[in-house]
């Protein structure tokens, strides 16, 4: 279904449409301006992996947006996550929804 919305759109599915496109350069900025972000926030730093564990994926999702900006957002495939195994502690205050 996602791949038809974006069809419709025009924006590339994966990275290598994107890197494909006419617009491989404004994609290639779009990511390094994500990169750079999760860096400045420091959204997360490199582990060693313990034995017998795997990373969890992550991909690419693009976007132009209607005043012309590209945008890409780096996202973590969290259906890859085990559950009972927490990878972090949340970096902020998350808020009680609970009535």
């Amino acid at each position: 279904m996602a791949q038809l919305l974006n069809a419709a759109s025009g924006d590339p599915f994966t990275y290598k449409e994107a890197m494909e496109s006419d617009s491989a350069q404004d994609w290639v900025d779009a990511c390094q301006y994500e990169m750079d972000a999760l860096d400045k926030l420091k959204v997360w730093h490199l582990e060693p992996l313990p034995e017998g564990r795997k990373a969890v994926k992550s991909h690419w999702v693009f976007k132009k947006k209607a005043d012309g900006r590209f945008r890409a957002r780096l996202v973590a495939k969290g259906f890859t996550q085990l559950e009972g195994w927490t990878l972090m502690k949340p970096s902020s205050q998350l808020p009680d929804l609970s009535l």
